[in-house]
């Protein structure tokens, strides 16, 4: 039934404000925790930049005719999709088909609070009949259903925003080049910049040059409020550097800790350049060799009390850090301001909740209005004379999930 796949381009095309993965939904918190839904304005705003340029992966079924027909994916690129003046209408200009056919249509959004929701009732689409229609989106996908005169069924499927795969996925770093990145513009308290290389496929940070004390931030031209990053390290021992999560070109951000040296932290979450706060609950303490070579990793208390919030045991740290080889780190960054929760190697290490977040330094209005709701994703070489000499920061695989609220 051909004409379903033209009702599916009509009715599929909004995208809900609070994803959240299932695995990192947060325990429910009294009403007064909770943060604040954005206004209608800035969620209009977020839906006409989330959903131009993304996919429309999905299915829709016939009912009773499911196990005749099976499900067969289709695609829809979204090219541009705008807000008209007037009303709760859309113009959405799309392409479908083998041959990428452009369409253009102006259709109806309704809100369910913070929640669009696809309206059709009993509209005629030219040539093919009249149909009925409710689909909402939520956390990246969508469901609803739709009827015509004597028959109906369900649609569903998930959004790929721009530049992402069929996963949601967008690459950071080609592997081949610093293209999408840039280097703090004007010197910061760690320096002009630091140097950045390329080497087979892995991304090097160093101080420029080795052992001056000149280090900087990497960071990613395009900016993110809400999403999910991948990114594999492999840091020397004694080096200083972090994940920076909305981070400003001052270098400004909440920062996930890669303070891989004595008495340092990975994976836990600090206020770089707002304040200075911290939720680890222990430090890193080197085991070396008569040569001073690091064999292994122990971990010890820290000196200021950690305020209440989930962390991994010191125990558990090691068990996931693999000493000399690469980690990976997961994040997930979701509300304003937000909930960061963070992963090595899939063993959760540390949720930071900057809604009720209650450490010294930490003042969450102040850091709201310094860094706002979206920023680049960077990477550190610290500066000063702590980095030790010809000492380097390694990544690898950066890639980020928008979570569009």
């Amino acid at each position: 039934m051909k004409h379903l796949g033209f009702l599916l381009t009509a009715i599929v095309v909004s995208i809900s404000p609070y994803p959240v993965r299932a695995d990192d939904t947060p325990e429910a918190k009294p009403a007064a925790e909770k943060t604040a839904a954005p206004d209608r304005d800035t969620l209009i705003k977020q839906f006409e930049k989330s959903m131009s340029g993304a996919t429309l992966v999905g299915f829709f079924t016939v009912d009773g005719q499911e196990a005749k027909n099976g499900l067969k994916e289709e695609k829809y690129h979204l090219k541009s999709v705008k807000k008209l003046k007037h009303g709760d209408f859309w113009q959405f200009e799309y392409a479908y088909g083998p041959g990428g056919k452009t369409i253009s249509l102006p259709l109806e959004v309704k809100w369910a609070g913070d929640t669009p929701v696809i309206t059709l009732t009993d509209v005629l689409v030219p040539g093919v009949g009249t149909f009925t229609a409710r689909v909402l989106f939520y956390r990246n996908e969508y469901a609803g259903t739709w009827s015509a005169s004597d028959h109906g069924g369900r649609l569903f499927g998930k959004v790929v925003p721009a530049g992402g795969d069929d996963t949601g996925w967008i690459p950071l770093f080609d592997g081949k080049s610093l293209a999408g990145w840039h280097k703090n513009p004007d010197k910061i308290g760690h320096g002009t910049g630091g140097s950045w290389t390329v080497e087979d496929g892995v991304l090097i940070g160093q101080q420029d040059p080795p052992g001056s004390g000149n280090g900087g931030v990497l960071l990613t031209d395009r900016k993110f409020g809400d999403f999910e990053l991948s990114i594999d390290m492999k840091p020397d021992w004694g080096v200083d550097s972090g994940v920076f999560l909305r981070s400003n070109d001052k270098g400004q951000c909440f920062q996930m800790m890669v303070d891989y040296h004595e008495a340092g932290d990975v994976g836990h979450i600090y206020g770089e350049g707002t304040g200075g706060f911290n939720n680890r609950p222990f430090g890193l303490v080197g085991v070396y060799d008569d040569q001073h070579k690091l064999v292994r990793i122990s971990t010890g208390p820290v000196e200021d009390a950690t305020p209440e919030g989930y962390s991994a045991t010191g125990e558990e740290w090691l068990k996931a850090w693999k000493v000399g080889d690469w980690n990976t780190a997961r994040v997930t960054c979701v509300g304003q301001p937000p909930k960061i929760t963070t992963w090595l190697n899939g063993v959760k290490i540390s949720e930071f909740d900057g809604q009720a977040f209650a450490g010294k330094n930490y003042d969450k209005q102040k850091v709201a209005d310094q860094l706002g709701a979206e920023g680049s994703i960077a990477v550190q070489v610290h500066g000063g004379k702590g980095w030790p000499a010809g000492a380097a920061c390694r990544w690898r695989n950066i890639k980020i999930r928008p979570l569009s609220r």
